[in-house]
């Protein structure tokens, strides 16, 4: 799965440029091919200083320079895993990133494929600025509101749509949607009204440059943003197809749903920065019931995990999950050799789930001991509670009850047996979609109208409880001690 624009960031990839060679040939490449186009090289925006940082991340909110560096470090990443081995069997893009999934399947060659990308960007650059806008609503009500101003840039899946637009107008229509008490996600990283009638203009020398291009048919199966359903030879050769993926709405969330209608338990690979397209596939319901596995390449700008840490944990899922790795090439670099094991035999314990061990002695972490698992707990591990992961942050019980209830909430929307009130969002792998059900969750607990962007900001369970507290304060001052005591015991019920 390959994601679209809005997702980039300074440093993405650059601790794999640093250690695998495979990737870094390719995102050479790929900066080469597109340096006479774009006026500027990609790995200085994706690589900066941090002296640097912010200027190269400003470049990355034009289209141009984002759309580019999007489209190189993907293309790169997804030659990596085929070199250790590990080929699609199909693919799905988002918006850009149906350009890597045809480039990969062969219809155009990766510097004709940048061509196309920077003119993209570049056309777009010329038009008045525009907005993106996530909103969580389906497709049929989302219509039903837009007006003659906005237009539908992509459906994604059951609720979640997102709307284009000149940039005005996408702050009026989120105005509107607060009035009624719709939570939008934030803007899109990127200034342009991808999709969209601004976007008119140029639609016909955007198909003078594709004209100019030899298109193959391709070789791997992907499906069309333009159509949601798998993508045909005479479509992909077809100039004009590419000017309606260019203006026309995305529809990812069918194109996923073709997908998952294959059959089997597809594992679904995120090849690209950040986690967004696998939070959209959770939302689905795969052939055998369930959401499919989601697995990403690259870590989220927030999370505190390496490049190439978060690669080698996600090479060993897809393993463990029987995904089949060419080990060989995998370790070509390093050039390990086979060693034959001591020939001794092993200490047989039992680890079956369900039977109570005496924990290890051991000190007590900061704030109190960590509660023991039960066996009902463990015999449950396997189903639907996961472990709290070792994160840099040591464990740290709740001080309060308002500070258990928001880590409870926590607890059953991501899943895990227990969680600390110092405990990242990000680092326990929570998203934007999740941040909404847990704003949800607050709300229906306490009663209280908790800004989203506020809850975004609050990333521990201490820091939202500190939120919420301050929120009930203000409310209980205008309230009388009955109705105050009241308020609290109905957010012990919910």
């Amino acid at each position: 799965m390959f994601p679209g624009g809005g997702a980039q960031y300074v440093g993405m990839g650059r601790g794999l440029y640093e250690t695998e060679p495979v990737y870094r040939e390719h995102l050479d490449a790929c900066a080469e091919a597109a340096l006479p186009h774009l006026g500027l090289d990609v790995r200085e925006l994706l690589h900066a200083p941090a002296q640097d940082a912010e200027a190269a991340r400003q470049q990355l909110t034009r289209t141009a320079p984002a759309l580019a560096a999007l489209f190189s470090v993907e293309y790169a990443l997804a030659r990596l895993w085929m070199s250790w081995g590990i080929t699609p069997e199909a693919m799905i893009g988002h918006s850009l990133g149906e350009y890597v999934a045809a480039c990969l399947a062969g219809v155009f060659t990766p510097a004709d494929a940048l061509a196309l990308v920077v003119t993209r960007g570049h056309l777009i650059e010329e038009l008045p600025e525009g907005a993106m806008l996530g909103v969580p609503l389906d497709e049929d009500e989302v219509v039903r509101r837009l007006g003659d101003r906005l237009d539908l840039a992509a459906v994604n899946g059951p609720g979640q749509c997102v709307v284009s637009g000149p940039a005005a107008e996408v702050d009026r229509f989120a105005a509107e949607l607060a009035a009624d008490g719709v939570d939008t996600g934030r803007r899109l990283r990127i200034r342009a009204a991808g999709h969209s009638r601004m976007l008119d203009p140029v639609l016909e020398r955007f198909a003078a440059v594709v004209r100019g291009i030899r298109l193959n048919a391709p070789s791997i199966p992907y499906p069309s943003n333009v159509t949601g359903t798998w993508v045909t030879d005479a479509e992909a050769t077809d100039p004009a197809y590419w000017v309606a993926h260019l203006r026309r709405t995305v529809r990812f969330g069918d194109g996923l749903r073709c997908l998952l209608d294959k059959g089997g338990d597809p594992v679904l690979l995120e090849v690209g920065p950040g986690r967004g397209l696998s939070a959209l596939a959770s939302l689905h319901t795969g052939a055998a019931g369930g959401s499919p596995y989601t697995r990403t390449s690259l870590r989220h700008p927030k999370d505190e995990v390496g490049d190439v840490e978060h690669l080698a944990g996600a090479l060993a899922d897809l393993w463990c999950r029987g995904v089949d790795v060419d080990w060989d090439a995998f370790g070509a670099p390093e050039g390990r050799r086979r060693v034959s094991l001591p020939g001794y035999p092993f200490e047989g314990r039992s680890y079956r789930i369900g039977v109570p061990a005496a924990p290890p002695a051991a000190p007590q972490p900061v704030g109190g001991p960590e509660p023991a698992a039960t066996p009902a707990l463990e015999a449950n591990l396997s189903e639907a509670v996961h472990r709290r992961p070792e994160l840099a942050t040591p464990y740290v019980a709740p001080r309060d009850e308002l500070e258990e209830m928001v880590t409870g909430v926590w607890q059953r929307l991501l899943g895990y047996d227990r969680v600390g009130v110092d405990d990242n969002f990000y680092s326990l792998g929570g998203h934007s979609l999740a941040a909404t059900r847990v704003v949800s969750e607050l709300r229906g607990a306490f009663d209280v109208q908790l800004p989203l962007e506020r809850i975004l900001q609050a990333v521990t369970p201490a820091e939202q409880a500190a939120v919420v507290r301050s929120l009930l304060l203000e409310k209980l001052e205008t309230m009388t001690d009955e109705e105050a005591a009241g308020l609290l015991d109905e957010g012990r019920r919910r």
